[in-house]
């Protein structure tokens, strides 16, 4: 998983450092850790909660609908343990087309160290988010289910046929 803003879409990309600019500006210093996300690593982090009936019957599904290489990413990554983090597929992520950023919020800690700041609802993320807003992005903070860290593009979406996700992510991260 890539925490550089230079993997990210060149668009989205000056959006995203006129945010964290902004935010800077305003005394709060928030990091990338999360850019582009390959499917591969995906495959982990969807894998990492689901038991095997889970994962066989949603690997049915995606043959059914000729997704073969996201089928042969989610067997190729193996078994996975951890708590929840997504229900995106690979390829059902904005991360793995460039078009978001995870970032955290860094503060000064014990003997003027930094460390991270974790608490989504602390004013720092929703100053990120506010900004994120301005400029036209979705923020994470204002969704349902929180997901403070988290800043998208606005109009970029997703195809919902999972024939063209699957060329779309054998083109960009098929292996020979």
């Amino acid at each position: 998983m890539s925490r550089e803003l230079e993997d990210l879409n060149p668009g989205f990309k000056e959006k995203i450092d006129l945010l964290l600019k902004r935010c800077f500006d305003d005394g709060i210093i928030m990091r990338p850790f999360f850019t582009l996300r390959d499917v591969y690593d995906q495959a982990k982090l969807w894998r990492q909660s689901r038991c095997w009936e889970e994962i066989s019957k949603k690997i049915d599904f995606l043959i059914s609908e000729e997704a073969y290489f996201i089928v042969d990413v989610l067997k190729s990554v193996g078994p996975t343990n951890g708590r929840w983090a997504t229900n995106a597929l690979p390829g059902q992520s904005i991360h793995q087309y460039g078009y978001a950023v995870d970032c955290y919020n860094l503060v000064e800690g014990d003997n003027s160290r930094y460390v991270a700041n974790w608490d989504g609802n602390s004013n720092a993320y929703k100053i990120y988010a506010h900004h994120a807003k301005d400029l036209g992005l979705n923020a994470g903070y204002f969704w349902s289910k929180k997901d403070s860290v988290h800043v998208e593009c606005s109009d970029f979406y997703i195809p919902e046929n999972w024939k063209v996700i699957d060329e779309m992510m054998k083109n960009k991260y098929g292996r020979d």
